[in-house]
């Protein structure tokens, strides 16, 4: 992309919402890949409030376009000896919503770099001159290390979750085809995390934050999505509370709050 066309798309993105930013710039680095490692590091890094805020107009978006007045609602509020109107078939309902469920996906994936260490925003040189030096998994692993925040990450990735086994059915499926990879490879990174955060570093979780975890895990495990209940079922299984690692007495504990 030329600079006279990257400021016209600057002049064009001014009056957006700062949540439609993002989603916006992983598109053009989607088509434009080269112009990753130069973008990524120069953006902010977003609060959980924004991501969480994105992410709920998304699924705003998704559960207004989804009709509602289809076989459930008529079949149980028909009036008496009325004709009963046949369901919406499911590639009606589909039509209508797939280009908000593939906007749901895109505002996930371009959030998921600062609130999950799978895939982390590449650093900036200037900061982390050192690192580039290094070996790329060297650098990745001190990247992740840096910048693991277990609660933060925490909440990005059950919010996410929490919304995708709200929604119908019809829409829960079309979601786990396009996302369920991906937050599977994200849930397991944070386990893992969270096993060498604690385990293997020492540091401290309180009590009752690991209780809140995995109590949230637990109900994401009782959602209506079979992918998702699979996923939370083998994270619950992991979880390294289980090891007993919340009452970890190395010195000095770092507590977590959340």
């Amino acid at each position: 992309m030329c600079l006279e066309g990257l400021l016209i798309l600057m002049c064009l993105t001014a009056s957006l919402p700062p949540q439609s930013l993002l989603p916006i710039l992983s598109g053009l680095l989607k088509m434009q890949p080269n112009l990753k490692s130069i973008i990524l590091p120069l953006i902010p890094r977003p609060s959980s409030q924004d991501a969480i805020e994105a992410l709920r107009q998304a699924t705003k978006k998704l559960q207004d376009a989804y009709p509602f007045s289809n076989a459930s609602s008529f079949s149980t509020h028909h009036s008496f000896g009325a004709p009963q109107q046949p369901p919406m078939r499911d590639d009606y309902v589909l039509s209508r919503i797939r280009p908000h469920v593939t906007e749901f996906v895109s505002t996930c994936l371009s959030y998921f770099p600062y609130f999950s260490y799978k895939y982390p925003v590449p650093p900036s040189p200037s900061k982390h001159s050192h690192a580039a030096q290094s070996s790329s998994g060297s650098s990745t692993h001190s990247l992740q290390k840096e910048r693991f925040h277990p609660a933060e990450s925490f909440t990005f990735l059950s919010t996410v979750t929490r919304f995708i086994i709200d929604q119908p059915s019809l829409v829960i499926s079309e979601l786990e085809a396009l996302i369920l990879p991906r937050l599977s490879e994200e849930w397991k990174t944070w386990v893992e995390n969270l096993d060498r955060h604690a385990n293997r570093e020492g540091n401290m979780v309180a009590p009752s934050v690991a209780r809140s975890w995995e109590v949230e895990i637990e109900r994401l495990v009782d959602g209506k999505a079979p992918g998702i209940s699979n996923l939370m079922r083998g994270v619950l299984q992991h979880f390294p509370v289980k090891q007993g690692w919340a009452f970890s007495t190395r010195s000095p504990p770092m507590m977590v709050e959340p």
